[in-house]
């Protein structure tokens, strides 16, 4: 009995926690080993070298955006990612549409070979080109090639001007019932902004639903007699200006238990582009950003412990002294005044739930100036 509940904590303390993709198993017992069994006043540790991130791991943050010309005439703005295996995912939209279309493809010796995917996962075509002091140059061709044209897409560059967004918030409505499901209507004079914010940031969006499967919900509900899914969703705006749109969204699913999920948005008010954390953070400084960001986390799981009484559960200090911050949250980041901020998720078992230390981490601006990446959308805030 005692052999399978130690292998039933050791199971929970694994998966609890994982939460850095591409960052070996070893990590975890790496941090563990460097924190101290036993916590006393004097010592919360921070230690720069807590975590292990390698070149690697920096790689697979990767993601360019390009904007130009296809056929000499029609705009678009593309956004690549790095995937497993050194393959590139990302997608692509006309400028006239905002509509994205997913890319999936890999690196050439001199550039990228990228195949299109409309929305119901048809392959419509390949970019080919390559990529010299920043220009991505080639030929699209449809997919039975029997059509060619050239394009030449710029690295993109964000501007310091854009048109002004007029922010509405509407409600989902289903069948004449009103959902607690806010979601922000946008309108601007450039039309073609306008319905690519519409596009990317919908109601399905930021709520995590629509009214069809709102609708589907209900049926189901109404004829299992139990309470299933969606149940009610928030978001905030948190920055609205110098070209930068920045939401953070919370979304509530319940069976059993209720199920808390977040999201950010981070997008371009120029371009309808998503901001990248590679867009604003120079790459020889994301190490140091994590760095930075596992300090304040785990100071704040120090805090944790020294204030409550876990002696009855020592499984608890198990589970928050193995969780650290890595790469993969760096994505998950929203900016607000003079403030780069990160949300951890601990994603404890629902019985730990309330165990959970605050997984909001703020960086001002001042204290990464060094940082921040020349000609992107944080350099023009700070000048």
């Amino acid at each position: 009995m005692k052999l399978q509940l130690t292998i039933f904590l050791i199971l929970i303390i694994f998966f609890s926690c994982n939460q850095t993709s591409g960052e070996n198993n070893n990590t975890t017992s790496n941090i563990k080993d460097k924190i101290e069994d036993t916590i006393t006043d004097s010592d919360i540790l921070i230690e720069k070298e807590i975590i292990e991130i390698t070149q690697e791991d920096i790689n697979e943050l990767w993601s360019q955006g390009f904007s130009g010309l296809l056929d000499n005439k029609y705009k678009i703005n593309m956004r690549l990612y790095y995937d497993e295996d050194e393959k590139i995912t990302g997608y692509y939209f006309y400028e006239s549409s905002g509509v994205d279309m997913s890319l999936k493809g890999k690196r050439t010796d001199n550039g990228f070979i990228l195949d299109e995917f409309n929305s119901n996962d048809k392959n419509t075509g390949t970019y080919e080109g390559s990529y010299k002091n920043g220009v991505f140059s080639g030929y699209w061709k449809n997919a039975d090639e029997t059509k060619e044209l050239p394009f030449k897409l710029n690295d993109f560059n964000y501007k310091k001007s854009c048109n002004k967004v007029i922010i509405t918030e509407k409600k989902l409505i289903v069948d004449e019932e009103e959902y607690d499901a806010p979601y922000p209507e946008f309108e601007c004079d450039n039309k073609a902004l306008q319905k690519r914010l519409l596009y990317k940031l919908s109601s399905g969006a930021i709520t995590g639903t629509s009214v069809e499967e709102l609708r589907e919900q209900i049926k189901s509900n109404e004829e299992t007699g139990m309470i299933d899914g969606f149940v009610e969703s928030s978001y905030t705006i948190e920055y609205n200006k110098n070209c930068i749109i920045s939401i953070s969204t919370n979304i509530v699913t319940g069976g059993a238990h209720f199920y808390y999920s977040s999201g950010v948005y981070n997008v371009d008010l120029h371009s309808g582009m998503d901001i990248e954390i590679t867009d604003i953070i120079k790459e020889e400084k994301l190490i140091d950003l994590v760095t930075l960001c596992n300090n304040i986390l785990q100071e704040k799981i120090q805090n944790q412990i020294k204030e409550n009484d876990f002696s009855k559960a020592p499984e608890i200090i198990d589970m928050l002294e193995s969780c650290y911050f890595g790469t993969y949250t760096l994505l998950q980041f929203y900016i607000t005044e003079g403030v780069l901020n990160f949300n951890y998720d601990f994603d404890f078992p629902h019985v730990y739930k309330a165990a959970e230390p605050d997984g909001h981490i703020s960086v001002p601006f001042k204290d990464i100036k060094d940082y921040i990446k020349p000609d992107g959308p944080l350099y023009f805030i700070l000048n």
